[in-house]
């Protein structure tokens, strides 16, 4: 137990949990990103973020996933796994 507190104590987070970026970060990342939101996204207005995305960064492909929150990967799987090939080079 105490190796995993002083684990624990030790650990520095590099970025802040929710960091958001500018829109000239945005516009500058350069590799290949696809960002999926549930629409149920508790910490920002998932609709909002993916308009702002298409915006700042038109190069990032961004879409809202019905019924779902931050759990989309599990909630709407099959919504999720066809939007990955589509992203994905050939």
């Amino acid at each position: 137990m105490d190796r995993a507190v002083l684990t624990f104590r030790s650990i520095r987070p590099r970025i802040a949990a929710h960091q958001v970026l500018t829109d000239h970060e945005l516009a500058s990342l350069r590799v290949p990103t696809l960002f999926l939101v549930g629409e149920h996204e508790v910490v920002y207005s998932a609709a909002p973020a993916a308009r702002r995305l298409n915006r700042a960064a038109p190069q990032i492909p961004a879409a809202v996933i019905p019924n779902a929150g931050r759990d989309l990967t599990i909630a709407q799987a099959e919504t999720v796994n066809r939007e990955i090939p589509d992203f994905l080079p050939e």
